[in-house]
């Protein structure tokens, strides 16, 4: 006899909402020095693909994170606020608000403000693929994008992509970063076969997903699974507002 549990189908995973409110404090992180504020923000036993780790991590006056080297992820830090130094395979390199820093699986890595500054970075960890590393680290300076290669899907709204699959080995799709000038907006647009994480980072902005809809300032994030459409409004009639994208493909699903 079949059980009832045998015979029910799994509903598909809904959205994902929150913010950064209520970060959790660390000392000397991983052997660095200082304070850091840290926010899980998704860990991958929720995630449909590969999306293993979104984290809002705040260094505060000069505060760093250790060298330390990912065996089972691979990883981008995308600077939010603030400038600092951070060490990548052992290169050193002065970091800015609005790079992006790709780290590979099996690199090695640490960062830290400079003095008395906080820096503030987004990190977003998948799953490697079976290939094994794939590429070096690299910094890449998303404002430089904007102002050279940005294109406009939309009037009011640009976009520059970094395409992450040149980089690493996972289940990564591109990397944008949307600028929303006042009253813009971007959707509804709809991904059958990757799940999308929408960061706000910078401005306020009304971001609808299937059948609801959450407004906010910096740091609102929402997980948009598989065939759910989505749009993003800058509702703001005065300030810009930035939206980061990142899209990770189901399994199996080739990029196009």
């Amino acid at each position: 006899m079949t059980s009832p549990a045998a015979t029910q189908t799994q509903r598909p995973n809904g959205p994902v909402v929150g913010n950064t409110d209520g970060p959790t404090t660390y000392y000397d992180l991983m052997g660095g020095t200082g304070t850091v504020k840290l926010k899980r923000l998704l860990s991958g036993p929720q995630m449909v693909s590969s999306l293993e780790i979104a984290e809002r991590v705040e260094f505060l006056e000069g505060a760093s994170c250790g060298l330390h080297q990912h065996t089972r992820t691979e990883e981008i830090y995308y600077l939010l606020d603030g400038h600092g130094e951070m060490e990548m395979d052992g290169e050193r390199l002065e970091v800015h608000s609005g790079d992006l820093l790709i780290t590979p699986l099996g690199s090695t890595h640490r960062i830290g403000g400079f003095g008395n500054t906080n820096v503030a970075i987004l990190v977003v960890e998948v799953l490697p693929g079976p290939e094994g590393r794939r590429g070096d680290p690299t910094r890449i300076a998303m404002p430089e994008l904007l102002a050279d290669r940005a294109t406009s899907p939309t009037a009011g709204v640009r976009v520059a992509s970094v395409e992450l699959p040149k980089h690493f080995t996972g289940a990564w799709g591109p990397f944008q970063l949307t600028v929303f000038e006042p009253g813009a907006s971007l959707g509804p647009r709809t991904a059958s076969d990757a799940e999308q994480f929408l960061y706000v980072a910078r401005g306020r902005a009304r971001l609808e997903f299937g059948g609801w809809q959450k407004a906010g300032g910096a740091g609102l994030y929402v997980v948009v699974p598989p065939g759910m459409a989505w749009t993003v409004i800058n509702d703001s009639s005065r300030d810009p507002a930035e939206v980061v994208i990142t899209s990770n493909r189901l399994a199996g699903v080739p990029w196009t």
